[in-house]
């Protein structure tokens, strides 16, 4: 899917187990670069999308990753500003 507010592809990465995607936002909590590391090798993917994939992704029970609009669960498209947000925590 591209991204309407960066024009970036963010791979959704639908066959990712849950536990697998609780664990990459786990990892983006204390350490981006170990997030990537670790979607490069469960997706397999590369630096690029594994980077669009950190950035999308939602801290747990906040707002848009990009401009902090409240969303509720599982929501991917934030409806202030449109970015798309994944939310695996």
């Amino acid at each position: 899917m591209v991204c309407p507010q960066c024009r970036t592809p963010v791979l959704l990465c639908q066959s990712l187990s849950d536990r697998r995607r609780r664990k990459a936002a786990k990892l983006k909590a204390s350490s981006a670069v170990a997030a990537m590391d670790y979607l490069k090798k469960a997706v397999p993917c590369g630096d690029r999308e594994a980077k669009a994939i950190v950035l999308h992704l939602r801290k747990e029970n906040e707002g848009c990753h990009y401009c902090g609009h409240p969303m509720p669960r599982g929501a991917l498209l934030c409806a202030n500003c449109m970015s798309v947000n994944l939310d695996w925590n």
